[in-house]
């Protein structure tokens, strides 16, 4: 499969009178197209339990966004050293774990994770979940995400 021309990013979205903003999103059919467009690559595991496929998008040529589940799962990585997670939420639990030597931080109710992030070789990576996911999963995912 090839990388299809069907930009999104020249899809806008109307905020009542004129006024536009262009969606800074473009979908990929595959995730090794998203990856040479951004110029980096992102490993994910081969499945992940629960999902059956996930959709690509590269925003703004910068950030890749794979999205399992409709909208429930969403895996981002991009250059820098920000949190990209887009969650805003205040959790009750905020832990940091040292895994295969990177700095981890959960963030979640004390029984469900949310939000997984952590900075590593000079990028950047958010795992986030919005129905929460077992500390397991959130620590095997960020084992397994490079």
């Amino acid at each position: 499969m090839g990388c299809t021309n069907k930009e999104n990013k020249h899809e806008e979205e109307l905020i009542g009178g004129n006024t536009q903003i262009a969606n800074p999103f473009v979908g990929y059919e595959t995730l090794e197209d998203a990856c040479k467009a951004a110029g980096f690559d992102l490993v994910l595991p081969e499945k992940v339990e629960g999902y059956d496929g996930y959709s690509v998008q590269l925003m703004n040529g910068k950030m890749i966004q794979v999205i399992y589940g409709g909208n429930e799962l969403y895996i981002r990585k991009m250059a820098g050293d920000t949190d990209i997670s887009g969650d805003y939420n205040s959790y009750k639990v905020n832990e940091v774990s040292d895994i295969l030597g990177k700095e981890v931080t959960f963030r979640g109710d004390g029984e469900k994770v949310y939000n997984v992030t952590w900075v590593e070789e000079g990028f950047t990576y958010a795992v986030y979940n919005s129905e929460g996911m077992s500390p397991e999963m959130a620590f095997w995912l960020a084992e397994s995400i490079k």
